[in-house]
């Protein structure tokens, strides 16, 4: 096998339909502030917030913190057993 080298690798990268072309920026702007458009985003904005507070969120804690934690609900958890 040979080494794949850089003049292989743009080969490849043309044969693919790969080119390479200046980059420009540019935006595209077309009734961002449209009273339906904006009605539109804040309800769609506030779905998404509210579906937010459902999700699970991953929280990373030192283990002496969990365990303080992990402990004061297996305590809430006690007192509410009856």
């Amino acid at each position: 096998t040979y080494p794949v080298t850089e003049s292989i690798v743009s080969r490849w990268m043309r044969e693919a339909g790969f080119k390479y072309a200046a980059y420009k920026k540019s935006y595209y702007v077309d009734r961002h502030e449209a009273a339906d458009i904006v009605a539109d985003r804040n309800r769609y904005l506030k779905r998404c917030f509210d579906d937010e507070l459902g999700e699970k969120c991953w929280v990373q804690l030192p283990i002496k913190k969990y365990q303080s934690v992990l402990n004061r609900t297996l305590a809430f958890g006690r007192k509410g057993e009856s």
